[in-house]
């Protein structure tokens, strides 16, 4: 802690820090605009952690959304996606679009232009009076009162308003009762946007950020140097310095296991992935009926084009082990809300369907969540989504077969199977494999439950699986959510008894359970709580049953890259380090037992997606596949 808190102390005063990271404005020339208002910031990250060996410094090159600064008018425009010459008209912003705006500036820093001086403020919302409109009092010289609007006010003591007829920003403090015109209003410099990306936004950041291993070790030695830790007087102080060599380590490859198709056909996986044209699942489903549903607009998803996607679905579903029909019936919902409960509801009772293919608009992101709560939390009711765009313009072999192996897998099927002869050991008895974790609520919204989900399997392969999910209202002394597990134990003894129910009576003989979302620093706590409720459930369920309990944490944003350093041991086109490959020397924690793993192939860019996995219990051993060396920066 007191070589982190040295090393971010000269980085704190020269960069914007956010989080462990800093970011760093950038010149006008290399802005690369995200839409929304939003604009991408470059820097760096930077923590100190203990090697196996030694303290280590990890750099790694980030990027994030900032609030492009400047006149709230352009923000607005920018945010609605109009020409800021639409704003000059009156009527345009509706109450719904004043709303947006007022929650997206909430709590923003704001700098006034109509002052000699620079003032800032922060927003509370936007009124949904105009300036001409917003009334308030002010008392004459004489002593008397008038009322008199925001407009008015700024003809008389400043300049005229060129937009009356916008809303005015209230800020705070909220009891002096503060209204300011949008239009003599700046967005400050370094505001760092906290909520999600859209689709388009997220394309755009990856097409900016996504750089192949050599390219990305270039700029992050750049970084290295450009933060000069050694000539920091506070660095030097302390005694300290920090190589700005990068380290080298030996790491191993794990062979992938031989996938099991139908017929006993076989596949080997190669960087991670695998073709399984030719083969049939290793137990295909049986659906009895089935019912194609759009809710997308008729004038572009016509009846036509989910006629096509239904018999190519069908023969593609055929092909691959999926007993399967044509539709029993191809609906079109053209109601502007539809009522998807009542929807849904009238399509089971009428055609008893085992599965229902909705069809949603790309552009109403509500609909999915409807769908989605209505048929898994009323009706038991196992449907598929799919985007109208993929329906129309991407229907493709490819994009079905996709399609296929999630509606095999929902509706009773299994896709593949391990070969028996490459089982790990741990696997020939009877055990529970259960993922778990705690999704908290953004920033932005007001009621904050967390939402716990524990995940379970069911049999061997394992491909069946049961959930169970809890709200858990948990706040520390800072009102921030808590990520221990609280109804960890009654969840657990849910998924022991789906385990026992589907085995006809028998209990796992291990636990293996993988927790994700938990930091380093919340390894004690979560290891005193979750481990301790894991055991209570199990005692719950029987006096004496006593399972071994593997608990493995899984952690993704570690910010720790590598790259093979002869670049011809690296897979794909832009020679990234392979799946399969284990690193559990140097860089990992002296005491704790973990590993770093590349479990999958990076599409694009520089490999990011590296977990890290400790376990923090355990009472029974892993036996690895053969597996070779490879030398890694």
């Amino acid at each position: 802690m007191a070589m982190e808190t040295i090393l971010r102390h000269g980085p704190c005063k020269r960069f914007t820090p956010i989080g462990r990271s800093f970011y760093f404005p950038p010149a006008p020339q290399n802005i690369h605009p995200l839409g929304g208002g939003l604009d991408i910031w470059f820097g760096y990250h930077q923590s100190t952690r203990l090697g196996q060996w030694k303290p280590l410094v990890n750099i790694n090159l980030t990027a994030t959304a900032f609030y492009h600064a400047g006149p709230v008018l352009q923000f607005i425009a920018d945010f609605l996606q109009i020409d800021r010459g639409q704003l000059q008209q009156v009527g345009c912003l509706r109450d719904r679009d004043i709303t947006r705006i007022s929650r997206e500036l909430k709590t923003m820093r704001i700098a006034v232009t109509h002052l000699l001086y620079r003032r800032k403020y922060r927003v509370i919302r936007l009124t949904h009076e105009s300036a001409n409109n917003k009334m308030f009092t002010i008392t004459n010289p004489d002593g008397g009162s008038v009322q008199i609007s925001v407009a008015q006010y700024f003809a008389q003591n400043y300049r005229a308003l060129q937009y009356p007829h916008l809303p005015c920003i209230q800020v705070n403090p909220e009891q002096k009762g503060i209204f300011i015109p949008i239009e003599v209003c700046n967005l400050v410099e370094g505001q760092h946007c906290r909520k999600k990306l859209d689709e388009k936004q997220t394309a755009e950041m990856i097409k900016f950020t996504a750089n192949p291993p050599k390219e990305r070790f270039n700029k992050i030695k750049e970084t290295i140097k450009s933060a000069n830790f050694n000539q920091d007087p506070c660095v030097r102080e302390f005694g300290m310095k920090v190589s700005n060599e990068l380290l080298s380590l030996d790491a191993r490859k794990i062979e992938a296991p031989t996938v099991r198709y139908s017929n006993e056909r076989k596949v080997r996986p190669r960087d991670g992935s695998w073709d399984m044209r030719g083969n049939q699942y290793f137990r295909g489903a049986d659906i009895n009926a089935w019912v194609l549903l759009s809710f997308s607009n008729t004038r572009f998803c016509r009846y036509d084009a989910l006629e096509c996607f239904a018999k190519l679905l069908c023969k593609i579903a055929s092909e691959q082990g999926i007993s399967i029909s044509l539709p029993a019936s191809i609906d079109i919902i053209e109601t502007r809300r539809p009522n998807v409960h009542q929807i849904l509801t009238q399509v089971q009772k009428k055609f008893n369907a085992n599965l229902v293919i909705v069809v949603v608009p790309g552009n109403d992101k509500a609909i999915y969540g409807e769908v989605k709560q209505a048929a898994e939390t009323m009706l038991g009711l196992v449907t598929q989504c799919v985007k109208d765009n993929n329906v129309v313009k991407k229907c493709t072999p490819a994009l079905i077969s996709n399609l296929c192996q999630k509606i095999n897998a929902k509706t009773g099927g299994v896709n593949n199977s391990l070969t028996p002869g490459e089982t790990p050991a741990i696997l020939r008895k009877p055990v529970i494999i259960i993922g778990a974790d705690v999704t908290h609520p953004g920033p932005s919204v007001e009621i904050k439950p967390s939402i716990a989900a524990c995940v379970g399997s069911l049999d061997a392969h394992p491909s069946r699986y049961a959930v169970t999910l809890s709200a858990q209202t948990n706040m520390n002394e800072k009102k921030e959510a808590i990520e221990i597990i609280l109804n960890l134990k009654e969840m657990v003894l849910e998924l022991l008894k789906a385990f026992y129910k589907h085995t006809r009576g028998r209990k796992p003989e291990k636990i293996i359970f993988y927790r994700d979302g938990v930091s380093e620093g919340q390894f004690h706590q979560v290891r005193a709580h979750e481990v301790k409720s894991i055991r209570e459930a199990c005692l719950t369920l029987s006096p004496d049953y006593q399972p071994g309990i593997t608990f493995i944490v899984i952690q993704k944003r570690h910010h720790v890259r590598t790259k093979p350093e002869d670049e011809r041991e690296g897979s794909g086109k832009m020679r990234n380090t392979p799946p399969g490959t284990v690193i559990d020397t140097t860089i990992v924690h002296p005491l704790n037992f973990d590993f770093f793993l590349y479990s999958h192939y990076g599409l694009q860019g520089m490999y990011i997606l590296q977990w890290k996995w400790a376990v923090l219990s355990f009472y029974c051993l892993f036996k690895n596949p053969s597996s070779t060396f490879r030398r890694f920066h």
